[in-house]
């Protein structure tokens, strides 16, 4: 059961939500969790369920999403591996340390890239799983007026909407650093 824990994945993706020293940012924490929460409290609230229409391209999305995701992060750790390698090299060999101090932060960030391009994987995974259970509920006001099919179109609406704004932002994220690595 171990080996599909998220949890991991999760407290990973939080603790990069900090500054370079270590302090938590509030205002991270509120655009990456509760930010899409309440978004997708408005829509579901507003809009009510999705429409499966909507659902079939949410599944796309995610689907496209994750395959490209799963490139990147084997990309991102191939970077992160060389970086440690020349650390390594510079302070074996006893080489000039001038370009040390732009490596640990490039390799910090390539770590925190792979945490938060884990975490998109994984709400991109659980986007395509909600929105596919959705296009399987009756799409007519009648059908989804009945107890038994509201509360979990309801519910799964808000997951597959909070899981698509996440991803969008996650990937934000992603590219602002990949931008910061790329000015280094």
């Amino acid at each position: 059961m171990n080996k599909i824990n998220i949890w991991q994945v999760l407290l990973k993706h939080y603790k990069t939500m900090s500054d370079q020293k270590g302090n938590t940012l509030a205002q991270d924490i509120f655009i990456h969790f509760f930010l899409p929460a309440i978004t997708s409290f408005l829509v579901c609230y507003f809009y009510g369920t999705m429409k499966p229409s909507i659902a079939a391209i949410f599944v796309n999305f995610g689907a496209i999403t994750t395959a490209l995701l799963m490139s990147a992060v084997i990309m991102i750790y191939d970077q992160k591996q060389k970086t440690a390698f020349k650390i390594t090299d510079i302070i074996e060999n006893n080489k000039s340390k001038t370009n040390l101090p732009t490596l640990e932060i490039n390799r910090t960030v390539y770590e925190q890239l792979c945490h938060n391009v884990a975490y998109a994987i994984l709400t991109s995974v659980i986007l395509v799983i909600s929105s596919v259970i959705i296009s399987f509920f009756p799409d007519d006001a009648y059908s989804l007026g009945k107890i038994h099919f509201a509360i979990p179109a309801y519910f799964l609406s808000f997951i597959a909407y909070s899981s698509f704004f996440t991803t969008v932002i996650t990937f934000l994220m992603v590219i602002k650093r990949f931008s910061s690595i790329l000015d280094n």
